[in-house]
Order: C-alpha cells, then sequence, then structure tokens
C-alpha cells in the first residue's frame, strides 16, 4: 500500500510539469513557457529565472500531458504557447542579431577603409575626396559600433520583476 501511495504521489507530481532532458544528460522539470524551432524558454522549478535552451542541446522534452515535443535536438512538433514573435525564424531579429549583424558591419567597413591607398599621382581635390571619403566610412562605422552595442546591451539586460 505505501509503495503504491508513493508511486502515485510521485505520478501525479512528475505529471504536473514539463522535463526537460539536455544531451548531457541533465533533467529538469519545471514549464515551457515559448517555444520555437531553434530555442525554447523554460521555467525550471527552483529556478529564479526563465532560460533560453538552444534545441539542439536537448535531448528530449516531454510536455505535462506527456507529448514529446523535442528528441534529439529536432522539434517533432509545436504548441499553442508559441509566441512568433519571441522565437523561430523571428527571433533571428531580435536586438542582440540586430545588433550582432552592426557590429560585423563596423567592422567590415573599418577594415575596408583601412586598405584604402593613395595614388601618386592624385590631385589635391581627388586627395581632399579621399580624405573626406575616408572619415565619412569612419563615422559610419562608429555611428553602426555605438547602435549595434545598445541594442546588445538593452536586448540582454533584464529587467527587475514588478
Amino acid at each position: 500500500m505505501t509503495k503504491n501511495l508513493s508511486l502515485l504521489l510521485f505520478l501525479t507530481i512528475s505529471l504536473g510539469q514539463d522535463i526537460l532532458i539536455t544531451n548531457g544528460g541533465s533533467e529538469f522539470k519545471g514549464e515551457v513557457l515559448e517555444e520555437g524551432y531553434f530555442q525554447i524558454l523554460f521555467q525550471a522549478e527552483g529556478a529564479p529565472n526563465a532560460q533560453n535552451v538552444n534545441v539542439e542541446t536537448i535531448k528530449s522534452l516531454t510536455l505535462k500531458d506527456g507529448t514529446l515535443l523535442i528528441e534529439n535536438g529536432r522539434v517533432l512538433q509545436t504548441i499553442k504557447k508559441t509566441n512568433s514573435n519571441s522565437f523561430g525564424f523571428i527571433k533571428t531579429f531580435s536586438p542582440s542579431f540586430i545588433g550582432g549583424a552592426l557590429v560585423t558591419l563596423s567592422g567590415i567597413i573599418l577594415y575596408a577603409n583601412n586598405q584604402r591607398t593613395v595614388d601618386d599621382d592624385m590631385t589635391l581635390d581627388e586627395l581632399e575626396n579621399f580624405s573626406d571619403k575616408t572619415k565619412s566610412n569612419a563615422d559610419l562605422s562608429y555611428l553602426c559600433l555605438i547602435i549595434g552595442g545598445f541594442l546588445i546591451a538593452i536586448d540582454n539586460t533584464e529587467l527587475p520583476n514588478d
């Protein structure tokens, strides 16, 4: 009788939560808050904050109703909780992604700007144009760097819970 009661209690607690198992074998019980093709937002039991988990690092994700959502890093099906503005394909256009692209663009512009050379037979007007273009390219690059860094910073900042 005690065995049956323990088993019933265990099953009741287990079935009330989603179960995430990582490729490393770690098991987490909690709740899937949002999901997409590339990552999920999972609130683990006892954790203060929900975490973004890359789908490729998940061995299995079973919902509390027994539905196998992810197996061996592949999404088998989606759930109704999906927020298409946060995950999946649209997630790639997050502030961090755009910020990273702007920082990369900044580096490309600065590299290209640094590779420019002055011809020996340039006239004074051509030299002034060269100088103006070099300064303009550097200004654009620094502006991309500033905006990109800002976007990355605001996307990675956690706001306090009210």
